[in-house]
């Protein structure tokens, strides 16, 4: 992609594919490649009309010269991919399925609602989009809107999620107490 349309990145989409053998695709398949804004990447990944996911994007190897993603974190391609795309300056989408996502009953992603872990680290990475959103230049007042939607939603259902897991002891109470605070 560099080589014929000068892109800094590349990405696709993804087709999920379940134990049961159906097959999902989430997102437009036209198999068209198309120089994209920045800004519109970055606000469809906030409001999660386009995955974060980083195994559907190829990154020049020098990019992660400066970056890493968090170590310990559950979620680390939803609280940095966006802000990584940011610092781009031309994005080239391909609108097909190149990527094959294989979801397997019991594995990390399909037990997010019960680890209290995975749903703080997630309300933490949609809280940084939140932030981002707000102050991000390139959005425009409609993409901002968006996403701050979007994304307060998404927070929302995180804290439904940590009461329903079943946290009862004081120290869960500190996290729901630090998650309510947070979404004032």
């Amino acid at each position: 992609a560099k080589l014929s349309t000068g892109a800094d990145i590349a990405y696709c989409n993804y087709m999920l594919e379940y134990d049961d053998g159906r097959c999902e695709r989430p997102f437009p398949d036209t198999g068209n490649v198309v120089v994209r804004s920045v800004a519109d990447v970055v606000g469809d990944i906030i409001a999660e009309r386009s995955t974060s996911s980083s195994c559907v994007r190829i990154y020049n190897r020098d990019f992660f010269n400066s970056r890493q993603f968090p170590v310990g974190e559950y979620y680390e391609d939803h609280s940095t991919v966006y802000r990584w795309m940011s610092e781009m300056q031309r994005i080239v989408h391909v609108d097909s399925a190149l990527y094959h996502y294989r979801m397997r009953s019991g594995s990390i992603t399909s037990t997010t609602n019960s680890n209290t872990k995975k749903i703080l680290d997630f309300f933490n990475a949609d809280y940084g989009r939140m932030e981002f959103a707000g102050s991000y230049a390139g959005l425009s007042r409609r993409q901002r809107n968006d996403a701050m939607r979007h994304i307060v939603r998404n927070l929302m259902r995180h804290m439904r999620d940590y009461i329903v897991a079943g946290a009862t002891d004081g120290e869960n109470d500190k996290l729901l107490a630090y998650m309510r605070m947070q979404c004032r």
